[in-house]
């Protein structure tokens, strides 16, 4: 999405607020529009408000533990993460999530466990496998760094 789409959508959802100010659906929409833009303080602000109307924690959830990520704020991330992955939330982009914040915290042992984990739940985006092998390739693996990075083309 480009600016000037995202801009009209955050225009748009805003004037809808105004008349539904318990739409769960637009606080979020909103939330997700400027964390794809990497506005992580708009973002938290419009994801806090949508866990007031959310009857489930996993959709603001998840998007929380991402502005967290980003923010790097990886202490308050990795709980959601352990609930999503808990309660088998979307485990293919939950185990993902989370080793992004291991990997993050330079605990790239953890991070590589994690992102086994979400290939075995069946994750196959490329991002996934250039992350393992980031990871390799600090943990001075070349061999194994240099076939996921095959992997992420």
């Amino acid at each position: 999405m480009n600016n000037g789409d995202a801009n009209l959508a955050v225009q748009k959802f805003q004037a809808y607020l105004k008349h539904n100010p318990k739409s769960e659906w637009a606080w979020f929409q909103l939330a997700y529009i400027f964390a794809q833009n990497s506005n992580w303080a708009q973002a938290e602000t419009y994801v806090t408000e949508s866990l007031n109307f959310i009857r489930s924690f996993y959709l603001p959830g998840h998007c929380k533990g991402l502005i967290y990520i980003n923010t790097n704020r990886l202490k308050d991330a990795q709980p959601i993460f352990d609930k999503l992955i808990e309660d088998k939330y979307d485990l293919v982009n939950s185990y993902k999530w989370s080793g992004m914040t291991y990997e993050n915290e330079k605990n790239y042992r953890k991070a590589l466990q994690q992102y086994g984990f979400a290939l075995g739940a069946g994750n196959q985006q490329k991002d996934t496998y250039a992350k393992i092998a980031n990871c390799f390739r600090q943990l001075g693996d070349v061999n194994q760094a240099q076939k996921y990075e095959a992997m992420s083309q």
